[in-house]
């Protein structure tokens, strides 16, 4: 049996608020990537707080009737952890709400890497974690337990971008080499995060005009034929990455 996916999402703790409610073809963003997960016979549990705030996407979920799991407010660390002992199960994968295209083969690939080496974690890809969006990590619950008691060390609480040289140790199994065990991509520089604007503009379109369950391969040969349609905002990757550096610097004092 392949283990839950928990999708991470909160309404207000974005640059672009409530981001992931906003409809497209009469559904929200995040009910397209249920039923892109759903369709492809994976289990989606929504993994929220239980701030008010996030009430909203509760009650999409009993909507839709997908499961939900709410936590801490921001230490999503340790609401993963505590879905993760509520699902009763060994492993988790975890993908961002605000990633609505991403590649059920390279999540299925994930799960099996990290099952057959009986890792701890199966870090991010490079690539994904820049806005690429094509999976997320596989971790076992127990490590994500592991996890939560160490970010009690810490002196923030604000994990909305992840201190993970303050929170991994050399004898953890976890592998960073991601990128060269799951599908590669040498063939465009795509950015299918949600987080600005013009983000909004290119996922919506690609919505429109493909739907919500067209294979990733497909998605990227469409966009190989429209290069115009992947330019939409790109200049948004290097202000990501800027963001989340001044995130680590001034929340953790790294970098």
């Amino acid at each position: 049996m392949l283990p839950p996916i928990l999708v991470t999402v909160r309404y207000s703790s974005s640059r672009l608020p409530g981001k992931c409610m906003i409809p497209v073809q009469g559904k929200p963003i995040l009910q397209h990537l249920l039923e892109r997960v759903t369709t492809a016979n994976l289990h989606p549990v929504i993994c929220t707080s239980t701030d008010p705030t996030d009430d909203v996407i509760v009650e999409l979920a009993s909507k839709i009737g997908v499961e939900f799991f709410r936590g801490p407010l921001f230490n999503k660390i340790a609401r993963w952890a505590e879905c993760g002992q509520a699902l009763n199960s060994e492993f988790v994968h975890i993908i961002d709400a605000d990633d609505p295209f991403v590649d059920i083969p390279e999540i299925l690939e994930s799960i099996d890497e990290a099952r057959v080496y009986d890792l701890d974690l199966l870090s991010t890809s490079d690539r994904s974690d820049r806005g690429y969006a094509s999976v997320g990590m596989t971790l076992k619950s127990k490590f994500l337990s592991t996890l939560s008691f160490r970010v009690e060390s810490l002196n923030s609480d604000n994990l909305d971008v992840i201190p993970w040289d303050l929170l991994l140790k050399d004898s953890d199994k976890v592998s960073k080499k991601a990128d060269n065990v799951l599908i590669p991509d040498s063939r465009l520089n795509l950015r299918l995060t949600l987080d600005y604007e013009t983000d909004l503009e290119l996922i919506s379109t690609l919505i429109i005009e493909l739907g919500n369950s067209i294979s990733r391969l497909d998605l990227e040969n469409y966009l190989e034929l429209h290069p115009d349609l992947a330019t939409i905002n790109s200049e948004n990757a290097s202000l990501f990455l800027q963001n989340k550096k001044k995130q680590l610097k001034d929340n953790f004092n790294l970098g």
